[in-house]
């Protein structure tokens, strides 16, 4: 353990994450884990609409729109700034608000990265919300967030052309 005594020792890591030998109940890890993901939803899906302003999209994020039909490979490609904002913060926001467990922090890295690859990459594995994202690649409007509950509450979810429902 004295690699992670070290780590616990760390100021930043003390100030972020609880490092201890531990390991959280299953009933925290999945509950801290909703509260994150109801947190990036709101971070990311309010950046991603700031970034589709004229001056941001124009010198930030139309590098992440060159990909009109997008693949799972291409869902990090993006502006060094647009990547802090839009991806980083949301985690370090929701992090800092929750100070979990590294193991529980490990969850949301995984967690981000599995829907951020499924929602670039074409497939409607769990619905139609999870390709809705190729809709915003193929028209630059609408469907910002990854898990659509926020563009269903604002008005911008835009349905495929396979929605059972349209909205």
């Amino acid at each position: 353990w004295s690699f992670m005594e070290r780590i616990e020792d760390s100021p930043f890591v003390k100030r972020m994450y609880k490092v201890d030998k531990s390991i959280p109940s299953l009933l925290s890890l999945w509950k801290d884990s909703m509260i994150f993901l109801a947190l990036y939803e709101g971070i990311s899906y309010h950046t991603h609409v700031m970034l589709h302003l004229p001056f941001f999209y124009k010198h930030v994020h139309k590098i992440h729109h060159e990909w009109t039909s997008p693949i799972a490979l291409t869902a990090a490609y993006a502006h060094p700034f647009e990547y802090a904002i839009s991806n980083v913060s949301p985690a370090l926001i929701a992090s800092l608000l929750l100070k979990p467990h590294i193991l529980t922090l490990s969850t949301y890295s995984m967690l981000g990265m599995i829907i951020t690859t499924l929602i670039h990459c074409g497939y409607g594995f769990f619905g139609d919300e999870w390709i809705s994202h190729d809709i915003h690649h193929e028209t630059f409007r609408g469907n910002y967030g990854f898990l659509s509950i926020l563009d269903k509450l604002y008005g911008t979810y835009k349905p495929t052309k396979y929605s059972s429902t349209r909205m």
